[in-house]
């Protein structure tokens, strides 16, 4: 009795969650190959210069 009742769901629970786990480290690991394979944005843009001089600038500051 205690087989089924105890022992059986035990086991169905724990096979259900190695099964989630596994997928997703396998999600996991596509996603970081997609990241390491794909374009990187951030090195390929430009940045941008100021031509103004110094005295514009007003530093910010926040009222509370």
């Amino acid at each position: 009795n205690i087989v089924f009742k105890f022992i059986i769901p035990l086991y169905k629970a724990s096979k259900q969650m190695k099964g989630t786990f596994n997928n997703m480290k396998e999600k996991m690991q596509e996603q970081q190959k997609a990241q390491q394979s794909g374009p990187s944005f951030t090195e390929e843009t430009p940045k941008k210069q100021s031509n103004k001089t110094g005295g514009d600038y007003i530093d910010y500051e926040e009222v509370k």
